[in-house]
């Protein structure tokens, strides 16, 4: 996993495949490793000089190493940047392709 190993603090000697399971369950640690993930690999995917959601919405799509790839090369990353701006109330009526 490339946010590290989870820890699920009151079970450490649990093996990875349960403190997994229980973490997957538990909002507070589920929201802990992506923001570990984020914080960690977070880039400016889009090359427009800001790390902003828009990038965190390709790294989420394209993995870290290929976050810089263009959302418009297939119809399925087409439709998936499609639904992300249509749901970005920061930001609706802009739609660009990155």
């Amino acid at each position: 996993m490339d946010s590290e190993n989870i820890t699920y603090s009151f079970q450490e000697e649990e093996n990875i495949g349960a403190a997994y399971k229980k973490c997957t369950l538990d909002y507070q640690c589920s929201q802990r490793i992506v923001q570990q993930y984020f914080y960690r690999y977070s880039a400016d995917c889009n090359g427009d000089g800001v790390t902003n959601c828009d990038d965190y919405a390709m790294l989420h799509f394209n993995g870290r190493a290929l976050c810089q790839l263009r959302m418009d090369r297939n119809e399925l990353s087409r439709n998936w940047w499609k639904n992300y701006t249509e749901c970005d109330p920061l930001d609706s009526k802009k739609f660009e392709f990155y």
